[in-house]
C-alpha cells in the first residue's frame, strides 16, 4: 500500500478541506504550476523548488491554523491567537484582542508600495555630488550613476513583497517567511539597507504610520531561532529591534526626520514585532485546529520532508489575571518571554517553588534569570495594566 503522497496528491488533499482558488485568487496558477513541476519527478533546480519554497510553507502553515475558523461559522481563530500570543508576548493580550475573533483576513504574496519615505531619504542622499553624507552612498561607482538616473525617474526600491498579510480589520500583521535563505542585506542604492528593515517601514506605510495598526510577524525553523540563532542574520537583526528600540530607530531614523514616526514611537514598535517557528505552528494547528484525518495527513507529511518535527518540550501555560486569556509558550522561551514583559513595564518578577512561594526570590534583570526551572517552579511577573492597576502575569509548567 501507498504511503507518500506525491506533492500532486498532497496539494489535492489540502485543496479538497481548503480550496486554495477562493484563497489564492490570481496567485493560484503560479502555485499549482510549481506543483506540477514538483510533480514531474524531474531532478533540476525548478521541479525541486517546491520542497524549499517558503511561499508553500506559508500558505500551508497559515492554511491550517485558520482551518476550523473558515469551517466553522462563528469558531474564534484560536490557533491564531495562540501563535500570537507566543511571538508578541503579553503585547497580543493588550488592546482589543477579544474583538479580533470575526474580521479576520489573509492575503498572500502581498505587494506593498514602494517606501516613499526611503525614496525621499535616497533622493535627498544623491541630490549633491558633495552632498555631507556622500560616504554612506554605494560604494560602486556605476550604482551610484544609476541611482542619479533613478533620481530623474522618481523610483528606487520598487515594491515590497509580503510573504503574507493577516488582518484583523485595521490591524495588520505583516509575515515574513524564511526556510533556508536568510535575509537581503543590500538594495540596488544602499549597502545599509537590510530586508527585515525594508519589511518593517513597508508596513507601517501600509497602515499609514499608524502603529496601533501595525504588527511584523517572522517565522523561520526553529533551528534558526532557538539552537542556532546566530546562524541567520534575521535572528540576529529581530533581537537586536526587539530589545533595543534605539537600533531599529538608527535603521529607519529617516522617518522620524520626515516626521513619518514619533521618537516616542520606537518602543512601541519595538513590542509589535514577533518571531515565530515553523514549529509552533505544526504544533499549535495539530492540538487546535481539529483538522479531518485525511488533512492532517497530508500536513504531516509535509511538515516532516521538511524536518519540521515536533519535540517533547515542556510548555508554560500563561495566564493573563487582566483579560482571563491563557495560552501556552514553550518553556525554553520562557526568558525571552519574561524579558518582553519587562520591556513593556513589568514592575516585578519573582520566581519559587509552587508549594512555597512565599520562599520566592527576586531578580532584577533577564540575564539572572535562572536557566534550571523544573515543573516544581512558579513564575510571576507583575505590571500595570490598561486600567491602572498592578496585573500578574503568573506561568505554570504544564508537563
Amino acid at each position: 500500500m501507498k504511503s507518500q503522497l506525491t506533492p500532486k496528491e498532497l496539494w489535492d488533499s489540502l485543496n479538497s478541506e481548503i480550496d486554495f482558488s477562493s484563497i489564492l485568487g490570481s496567485w493560484l496558477h503560479t502555485f499549482q504550476q510549481q506543483i506540477e513541476m514538483a510533480d514531474s519527478g524531474k531532478q533540476d533546480k525548478r521541479s525541486l523548488q517546491y520542497f524549499k519554497d517558503e511561499r508553500f510553507l506559508t500558505l500551508f502553515g497559515l492554511e491550517s491554523l485558520l482551518y476550523p475558523h473558515r469551517k466553522i461559522a462563528g469558531k474564534q481563530p484560536a490557533g491564531f491567537h495562540v501563535l500570537f500570543q507566543q511571538a508578541f508576548a503579553g503585547k497580543w493580550l493588550t488592546g482589543n484582542w477579544k474583538k479580533r475573533s470575526s474580521k479576520i483576513s489573509i492575503e498572500y504574496e502581498k505587494d506593498l508600495p514602494e517606501c516613499i519615505g526611503f525614496r525621499k531619504y535616497l533622493s535627498d542622499l544623491y541630490s549633491k555630488s558633495d552632498h555631507p553624507n556622500r560616504h554612506i552612498q554605494h560604494p560602486v561607482k556605476y550604482e551610484r550613476d544609476k541611482a542619479i538616473q533613478r533620481k530623474e525617474m522618481g523610483r528606487y526600491e520598487g515594491p515590497t513583497q509580503s510573504d503574507a498579510v493577516v488582518s484583523f480589520g485595521d490591524e495588520k500583521i505583516f509575515v515574513e517567511s524564511k526556510f533556508v535563505s536568510d535575509v537581503s542585506t543590500t538594495v540596488s542604492y544602499s549597502t545599509l539597507r537590510n530586508q527585515v528593515a525594508r519589511t518593517i517601514e513597508a508596513g507601517l506605510q501600509n497602515v499609514n504610520f499608524k502603529v496601533e495598526n501595525f504588527w511584523f510577524l517572522l517565522l523561520s525553523p526553529r533551528i534558526h531561532k532557538i539552537d542556532y540563532p546566530d546562524s541567520r542574520l534575521y535572528s540576529h537583526l529581530l533581537r537586536r529591534y526587539r530589545f533595543d528600540p534605539q537600533s531599529l530607530r538608527q535603521d529607519l531614523v529617516h522617518l522620524e526626520h520626515q516626521g513619518l514616526v514619533r521618537s516616542e514611537d520606537w518602543r512601541e514598535i519595538s513590542l509589535r514585532l514577533g518571531h515565530a517557528t515553523w514549529e509552533d505552528i505544526r504544533q499549535i494547528s495539530f492540538d487546535i485546529s481539529l483538522m479531518p484525518l485525511n488533512l492532517k495527513k497530508a500536513m504531516t507529511q509535509f511538515w516532516d520532508e521538511r524536518l519540521v518535527l515536533l519535540r517533547s518540550l515542556p510548555n508554560i501555560t500563561v495566564r493573563d489575571s487582566y483579560t482571563q486569556m491563557q495560552s501556552p509558550v514553550p518553556f525554553e522561551s520562557l526568558p525571552e518571554f519574561i524579558r518582553r514583559l519587562e520591556n513593556q513595564g513589568a514592575k516585578r518578577v519573582t520566581i519559587g517553588r509552587r508549594s512555597a512561594l512565599t520562599d520566592a526570590i527576586s531578580w532584577d534583570t533577564p540575564s539572572m534569570f535562572p536557566q534550571e526551572l523544573n515543573d516544581e517552579h512558579i513564575a510571576v511577573l507583575t505590571r500595570k495594566a490598561p486600567d491602572g492597576q498592578l496585573d500578574d502575569f503568573v506561568f505554570l509548567n504544564t508537563n
